[in-house]
């Protein structure tokens, strides 16, 4: 039996990143956390040092794609 791989195309790689949010946005949930405050906290413990609150807000803005 053989079977055929599917094809990756743009709308499996943006239903997979969706389903992947939605797990990763329900454990967030219930340790009282949101996607945004996780994004922020991976911020600060990937950065080598002490970081200004305006370098993180800056980061934020880019890594979210929001307006400050």
């Amino acid at each position: 039996m053989t079977t055929t791989t599917p094809v990756l195309n743009p709308r499996v790689i943006a239903l997979a990143h969706y389903a992947a949010r939605a797990l990763l946005e329900n454990v967030l949930a219930r340790h009282g956390a949101t996607f945004q405050q996780s994004v922020t906290l991976r911020l600060a413990a990937v950065a080598e040092g002490p970081v200004e609150r305006d370098r993180i807000v800056e980061d934020l803005v880019g890594a979210l794609k929001i307006d400050a």
